[in-house]
C-alpha cells in the first residue's frame, strides 16, 4: 500500500489534463496518509516530494498536519527541503540545518542560513556573521535576514550594508521592516536618491 501511495505522489499523472484537478486531490491523499503512516520510508518519501515543484506544497502540508515522528535517515538538503525544514520549525533537524550553511552551493547556504534563524543557540549567529563577508549577494542578504530574526544589536548597520550595495539594496530595503530603530528613515532616503532602479525606490519608500 505504501509503494502505492507513493508512486500516486511522485510518479502518476493522468493521461488526461482536464483531470489535473482530480490528480491534485488523488496526491494530496496520498501524502496524507504517508504522514499518518510515518514510517522512516513514508517520511523519506513525503521529503522528496517536498524537493519537486509539482509537489512541494502537497508534502508541505501533509507533514504539517501530521508532523514526522522522527527524522528520516536520509533526505537530501536542497533549498526546497530546507524551506520545509523552515516550515515544520522542527529543532530535532537543528544540526542538518547549520550543516548546509557549508554547502559548496550559494543557493543551498542562503537557504540554509534563512532558516537557521529557528536555531535557539549562539551557533546560527556564529554561522550567519562568518557568511556576511561572502562573495554570493544572496548569502550575505540571508546572513543579515538570520542575524535580525536572532535580534543582533547591530541591524541598523546590517542593513545599512546592504543598502549600500547596488546587488542587496531591494532586499535590504524589504529586511529594514525588522529593525526597530528611527536612523533608518535617513538612510532610505539615501537609497532613494542613489538608486534609479524602480524596485529599490519602491521598497525605500
Amino acid at each position: 500500500v505504501r509503494d502505492a501511495l507513493a508512486s500516486i505522489l511522485t510518479t502518476w499523472s493522468p493521461a488526461d489534463a482536464s483531470q489535473a484537478a482530480h490528480a491534485r486531490i488523488a496526491r494530496s491523499t496520498a501524502a496524507i496518509a504517508l504522514a499518518q503512516d510515518g514510517s522512516d520510508e513514508s517520511i523519506r518519501v513525503l521529503f522528496a516530494a517536498a524537493d519537486r515543484e509539482t509537489t512541494e506544497d502537497i508534502a508541505t502540508s501533509a507533514l504539517l498536519r501530521f508532523p514526522p515522528r522522527k527524522k528520516p535517515s536520509v533526505f537530501q538538503l536542497t533549498p526546497r527541503t530546507l524551506r520545509l525544514l523552515e516550515t515544520l520549525g522542527d529543532l530535532r533537524f537543528a544540526d542538518e540545518i547549520l550543516d548546509a550553511t557549508s554547502s559548496p552551493r550559494p543557493e543551498v547556504r542562503a537557504a540554509a542560513l534563512h532558516a537557521s534563524a529557528l536555531v535557539p543557540d549562539t551557533r546560527a549567529a556564529e554561522v550567519a556573521r562568518r557568511a556576511l563577508t561572502e562573495t554570493s549577494s544572496i548569502v550575505r542578504t540571508e546572513a543579515t535576514f538570520a542575524l535580525l530574526r536572532l535580534h543582533a544589536k547591530d541591524g541598523q548597520a546590517l542593513v545599512t550594508n546592504l543598502l549600500r550595495d547596488e546587488t542587496t539594496a531591494t532586499r535590504g530595503a524589504a529586511l529594514a521592516s525588522l529593525v526597530e530603530t528611527d536612523g533608518m528613515a535617513r538612510i532610505f532616503w539615501e537609497a532613494i536618491a542613489k538608486y534609479r532602479d524602480l524596485e529599490v525606490r519602491m521598497e525605500a519608500f
